[in-house]
């Protein structure tokens, strides 16, 4: 089997609990109608209050429309015309977002060399790999790096150890994390399925995170590791806030409904729910 390039990320996250809470977020598409900033600072710092000190956020991409005139795409459910104010607005957005996770810690994140107290790592969507096609510029760049999350470009594999010291305890899950496993653009959850399995063949994980297919799923599967033992494995794919009507009734729910994240709780503890509670 060819050999296959990701890179890796060692990231340490301390808890005061035994669970991480792995936010899994997205896929917003600012810039079309339905998908407003107010909204979703409101849901998502509201989340961060409740999780407070126990989270890790991965963004899945997607996070502007960034319609270009050479794009295909829904021109008539912009709202936000111009893909530097969606942005620039969508910047500041996460910047408020991080500093209201980090508080005062939020000076200290280092992204770049040995990252070190971060709490969120995102990705290139294929609506930012629109800019980066046509003129090499990755645009998620200008957004995740001013609010300090690391950007893993097209994909990553986070070797992650949470850790509580108070306990002494710790446990290492290691994410793969891309905006998509390939580019089938089936949406059909068989389809889907299918496509998340292949991946896991090329890449040994405990838990792979995708957004792109605008639908919840969370599905646990059987593998073995490189010792031949069984473990589970557990496939996310976030929910995104959903903006077409006509998507919206096709999937069969209504635009927001699905709400903002989706959530997956990672224990400190041995063998207690080994894939993950949702």
């Amino acid at each position: 089997m060819e050999q296959i390039n990701i890179p890796v990320y060692k990231i340490i996250v301390p808890i005061t609990k035994t669970e991480l809470v792995l936010s899994v977020r997205g896929d917003f598409h600012y810039g079309v109608e339905g998908v407003e900033i107010p909204d979703m600072l409101r849901v998502l710092k509201r989340e961060q209050d409740q999780h407070r000190g126990n989270q890790f956020i991965v963004y899945t991409g997607d996070i502007i429309e960034n319609n270009l005139n050479s794009s295909i795409g829904h021109g008539y459910d912009l709202k936000i015309r111009d893909p530097h104010q969606q942005k620039t607005d969508m910047r500041d957005a996460l910047v408020e977002l991080q500093k209201h996770l980090h508080g005062q810690g939020f000076n200290r994140v280092q992204i770049t060399g040995e990252p070190r107290n971060v709490l969120s790592v995102g990705v290139t969507g294929n609506h930012e790999y629109r800019s980066r096609n046509a003129s090499g510029q990755w645009i998620e760049e200008e957004i995740y790096s001013p609010a300090k999350i690391l950007n893993l470009r097209m994909n990553g594999l986070i070797e992650l150890t949470i850790v509580n010291h108070k306990l002494k305890i710790s446990k290492l899950y290691r994410l793969f994390i891309s905006h998509r496993p390939n580019k089938s653009n089936a949406t059909s959850i068989e389809a889907i399925l299918r496509n998340v399995k292949k991946r896991k063949g090329d890449v040994p994980a405990d838990l792979y995170v995708y957004g792109h297919y605008h639908r919840r799923i969370i599905f646990p599967d059987g593998t073995y590791n490189e010792n031949g033992e069984f473990k589970k494995v557990l496939y996310v794919i976030n929910p995104s806030p959903i903006s077409y009507m006509e998507y919206a009734d096709w999937s069969g729910y209504s635009p927001l409904a699905s709400g903002w994240h989706v959530n997956v709780y990672l224990p400190l503890e041995k063998d207690k729910y080994p894939y993950g509670k949702v």
